[in-house]
């Protein structure tokens, strides 16, 4: 699995989760899998989104896209994205 971590800060939440929501389709069609946003608990319009994907070429080019760009402005983003890309993930959590 491929993972996108992707931090900005959005003008109100409820709009941009909206925006995200309505634009699930476009996501998985490029390829994406899963979608999981963060908001700071001091300042929650700073969103950390996780997302899974199958393709590292794929989500590359999707997250480098013009399409996501302007999806983005649509849904309120005002900050710069810090993007990090992650080839693998170990679930380190201590079961029982």
């Amino acid at each position: 699995m491929i993972y996108v971590l992707i931090r900005h800060r959005v003008a109100n939440y409820s709009a941009w989760k909206r925006g995200v929501m309505g634009a699930a389709s476009l996501r998985k069609s490029a390829g994406e899998t899963s979608f999981q946003s963060y908001r700071g608990s001091r300042t929650p319009n700073d969103i950390t989104v996780v997302c899974g994907w199958t393709d590292m070429a794929a989500c590359k080019k999707f997250v480098n896209s013009a399409e996501l760009r302007v999806a983005m402005k649509k849904c309120g983003v005002i900050s710069k994205p810090e993007v990090q890309f992650f080839g693998e993930m170990d679930d380190l959590t201590v079961k029982g």
